[in-house]
């Protein structure tokens, strides 16, 4: 089915995941009911996504086949996103047949892969003048509708081989490794890892014997196209389809997730060609990640203007290195150590790459790197081909003598986006094992960091650079430092918002950009405080000093000292900003509430004028974290018997604030369960506020009758003879009692 048959779209989505139900509860129907059904839907899907004449794509009624939509390098969203869900039934209704899915797939795509390879071999004659041509534009149409033939391919072959395996170990999916344990007692293992490895040989023709593992087959034909591209990508690089680029390296991606050097531990039983080919310690793992990493040097090369086809490219990289048993291999790789060259060579043939991609880059080349055992010569070789050069270039550039009076100039400022980009990735590919020392590594270009942001205040770009280094840092390596080397961090970081602070405290812009800026900056920001502040609560190493020094909490309170005063109604108004920062401040009332009693008198007003407009003016949820983080205070103040002090005086007035919000104004109902703590809380702790409040209210009432009504509802409210404690049963049963005032007195105290 095309992509732009948008009428009957939705219907055969629908459809789609009827089939599917269906076949979740296949265990109520008799052995094999629906394997004829799963078979002719898959065919015929797949027939839709082929050009005439083995498929049906871009046919009209009258049997004519519609050029126009074949050209897919213009495709403005992409397929694998746009149709996920459509793609993920028709792969589980090919694996629900993968002895007739399988086979068929292998079949067409090796009979496309060789029809390509033709198609380049008379380009490569065309070039170089041996072959006419007064068929090339007949040549090139062909070729195109072959693009679209693999992409829709491999987009399927993703699907079917392997599950999205987000925040979950990457499994093979079940119905995949029992078709291929079944199979296997038929299937010559030396046949199975001949074909793999004869995959890469693209003068002889494929391997078709049914002695071969089927899942390693169709695996092959993937592998043999990606080094047809890699081959064909020196001469006819414009010729090839980056969108068939991008196909290609995601589906290899998608495989290896689940499939390369896998553990038999995961799983009950598993196929013997499978773990042969790609297990752990197995004759083909180790040549599959050369093989790729052959692939992902070729593709930075060749299409490193080519930005989402690089990115999807080191995003493979970044999966084949991932696990310490994937990333020692790579390390093994002689492309993994050209890619280290190329990365630090001035100038490189990776130039072109944009700053994201390269911090990608950058984070795989630590990844694997970190994996590499201490006092060896990779190790050696890892350091001073790796991360010296990082070093170094921040040194000389930002150390140099004439550098603040160039520091302006278009190509400085290309340097140091590149530069920080490049410490970005460091920080990101920390392992465990290696946190400290990688952190060690970076702090002196964290502090040369904090200088930039000085000089470069005004270019947000670089601002915004600054500031993702610092929460990455926080959120990749600081939960597995030592204290002394946190107190560090924290030192650092403060510097940061103080110099932010200075640069841009009271600043005034007519850029329309001005205020969005600003709140990125500030977003930023506030994840870095939220991560600092993590710290208290998830630390995994055993520190004996934990103790003596101060903790992240204060360093959070004295970063919101900076950042609160930056803060406007306006900036508020963004709702992620509104929300990481209201969350932080409920997360500090209620971890850590004895520090809100001790801040300075500035600090303090600012943090409780905060809560005080959050209650009201930016919705239900930030008005539940304030009334979460004002129970909290108030249980401090009656667990510590806190009788005086700034933090006493303000649950007084919070008393009367919540009182108005909850009883005299309109309120969201869903929050009652927070508002009914906070209101009883602060009523345990100013027992005479809550009275003169009652009072007041009552004298004000002009109507006898409504003073009574009111007089009656407090008085169950807050029973006299019952005591005001905080325990569970009191909480519950003033609940009770409030949902019951609101229901008989509220409309009218709403209306006054």
């Amino acid at each position: 089915m095309h992509k732009d048959d948008q009428q009957y779209m939705e219907a055969y989505d629908k459809l789609l995941e009827c089939w599917l139900t269906l076949l979740e509860n296949s265990s109520k129907f008799p052995d094999g009911f629906f394997k004829a059904h799963a078979t002719q839907i898959f065919n015929l899907h797949l027939q839709c996504h082929l050009a005439a004449p083995d498929g049906l794509r871009n046919q009209r009624e009258d049997g004519v086949t519609a050029e126009d939509d074949d050209d897919i390098n213009e495709v403005e969203e992409d397929d694998r996103e746009l149709f996920e869900d459509q793609l993920g039934s028709i792969g589980a209704l090919g694996r629900a047949v993968p002895e007739h899915s399988l086979p068929l797939l292998s079949k067409i795509l090796e009979d496309r892969v060789a029809c390509l390879q033709s198609h380049l071999l008379k380009l490569q004659h065309h070039k170089t003048g041996v072959a006419s041509t007064h068929n090339m534009d007949l040549d090139m149409k062909k070729l195109h509708r072959l693009y679209e033939d693999l992409h829709w391919l491999l987009l399927i072959t993703g699907f079917i081989l392997a599950n999205e395996s987000k925040g979950e170990t990457p499994m093979i999916p079940p119905a995949i490794m029992k078709f291929s344990i079944a199979e296997s007692s038929h299937v010559d293992v030396q046949k199975t890892l001949h074909a793999l490895t004869s995959s890469v040989n693209i003068t002889q023709p494929f391997l078709v014997d049914d002695k071969v593992d089927k899942v390693v087959r169709l695996t092959s034909v993937v592998l043999r196209l990606a080094e047809v591209e890699r081959q064909a990508s020196s001469d006819l690089a414009e010729v090839l389809s980056p969108q068939v680029g991008r196909s290609v390296v995601w589906c290899l991606r998608r495989w290896l997730l689940p499939y390369l050097l896998l553990h038999e531990k995961y799983y009950s039983e598993i196929s013997l060609p499978i773990n042969t080919a790609f297990g752990q310690d197995s004759q083909g793992g180790q040549w599959v990640v050369d093989r790729l990493l052959q692939k992902v040097l070729t593709n930075l090369i060749v299409w490193s203007s080519e930005h989402e086809l690089a990115k999807d490219t080191i995003d493979l990289m970044v999966s084949i290195v991932d696990r310490k048993d994937k990333a020692i291999p790579a390390t093994r790789s002689e492309s993994y150590w050209l890619l280290a060259k190329l990365h630090s060579s001035k100038p490189s043939k990776l130039d072109a790459l944009s700053l994201d991609v390269r911090a990608c880059l950058m984070q795989a080349l630590v990844m694997a790197g970190s994996c590499i055992a201490d006092n060896t010569p990779e190790r050696q070789r890892f350091e001073n081909e790796i991360l010296h050069p990082v070093q170094h270039s921040f040194q000389e550039l930002l150390h140099g003598k004439d550098f603040s009076s160039v520091a302006l100039e278009e190509d400085v400022k290309s340097q140091v986006a590149h530069l920080l980009s490049l410490l970005k990735g460091v920080i990101v590919g920390t392992q465990v094992n290696r946190a400290s020392d990688l952190f060690n590594f970076c702090l002196p270009m964290l502090r040369d960091s904090v200088s930039l942001l000085r000089i470069y205040h005004n270019y947000s770009d670089i601002v915004e650079q600054v500031l993702e280094v610092f929460v990455e840092v926080a959120m990749h390596q600081l939960c597995f430092l030592t204290q002394a080397e946190s107190m560090k961090m924290y030192e650092v970081s403060l510097a940061l918002l103080q110099a932010y602070s200075e640069v841009n405290r009271g600043r005034i812009s007519v850029e329309a950009l001005a205020e969005e800026e600003q709140y990125r900056d500030l977003s930023l920001m506030m994840e870095l405080l939220s991560s600092l502040f993590s710290r208290d609560m998830f630390v995994f190493l055993d520190d004996e000093d934990v103790n003596s020094a101060i903790e992240s909490s204060d360093i959070v309170l004295h970063g919101l000292n900076i950042v609160v005063p930056l803060m406007n109604e306006s900036l508020l108004k963004f709702p992620i900003l509104c929300s990481e920062y209201f969350k932080l401040i409920t997360f500090i009332c209620e971890l850590f509430p004895n520090k809100i009693a001790l801040l300075a008198e500035s600090l303090f007003n600012n943090f409780m004028a905060s809560v005080e407009v959050g209650l009201t003016e930016y919705g239900s949820d930030v008005t539940k974290m304030c009334l979460d983080g004002l129970s909290t205070l108030a249980s401090h103040c009656i667990d510590t018997e806190l009788k005086d002090g700034a933090l006493f005086r303000a649950m007084e007035h919070f008393t009367e604030v919540v009182f108005k919000v909850v009883l005299m104004q309109t309120f969201d109902m869903d929050l009652m369960s927070a508002a009914s703590e906070a209101l009883y809380t602060l009523i345990c702790c100013h027992q005479a506020k809550y009275t003169k409040l009652v009072n007041v209210l009552l004298s004000s009432q002009s109507d006898p009758s409504i003073c009574q009504r009111l007089a009656e509802a407090f008085s169950k409210l807050t029973p006299t003879a019952e005591p005001l404690q905080l325990v569970r049963k009191s909480k519950v049963q003033f609940l009770s009692r409030l949902e019951t005032f609101l229901f008989n007195v509220r409309g009218f105290l709403c209306i006054k």
